[in-house]
């Protein structure tokens, strides 16, 4: 009878490929070692607690973990967002919990530099991020099918009477995008 359990010493976990359990494949794959391999847990938090206080005029980009391109860090088993905990350590507790930590001069989101971000308003961080145009409208969405120019070529054909799943399917979308572009839910700044 073959052995169905990991081949990591002390783990009675059952195997998921060949040697090892799921945990233990997962950290070789991703690090080349079944014992983890990757940078040390706390080796984030310390940096984070190291560098943040320090005065500099560049950017501090945030070296570690990232989600949406933000910095993030774990502390005590919670996870937070570094240019939060960074604006927090610069200016104080957040304000109001409708507001946003928000990137100043530079628009670099794994910036952690507190002399960069301040508190703002959801609207006016919204705000600064149209004018800036540092957001993913449109194109510059990363999923983005459509162009700019589809837009009015849409808005044509529905109104000639076209159905959304003949303009859809023409444009490889689904017919629910169309309908949203056509509701003002989608590429509402195309006009």
């Amino acid at each position: 009878m073959t052995d169905t359990t990991c081949t990591v010493e002390d783990c009675a976990a059952p195997k998921h490929g060949l040697l090892y359990c799921v945990r233990h494949y997962r950290r070789w794959k991703k690090y080349g070692d079944p014992l983890g391999g990757g940078p040390d847990k706390g080796a984030a938090a310390a940096y984070f607690a190291a560098n943040v206080l320090t005065v500099v005029d560049e950017c501090k980009i945030w070296p570690y973990s990232k989600v949406s391109g933000y910095g993030r860090v774990t502390i005590g088993g919670r996870k937070y967002l570094v240019h939060v905990l960074a604006c927090e350590a610069w200016h104080g507790p957040l304000p109001d919990p409708a507001w946003d930590a928000a990137h100043g001069p530079c628009h670099q989101r794994a910036c952690f530099n507190g002399a960069h971000l301040s508190w703002k308003s959801r609207a006016a961080n919204l705000a600064d991020r149209d004018r800036d145009g540092t957001g993913t409208k449109g194109e510059a969405h990363k999923k983005a099918i459509l162009t700019a120019a589809d837009i009015p070529v849409i808005r044509q054909r529905r109104a000639a009477g076209d159905t959304l799943a003949a303009i859809g399917a023409d444009l490889g979308v689904a017919p629910t995008t169309i309908s949203a572009i056509m509701r003002g839910k989608n590429w509402s700044h195309i006009r």
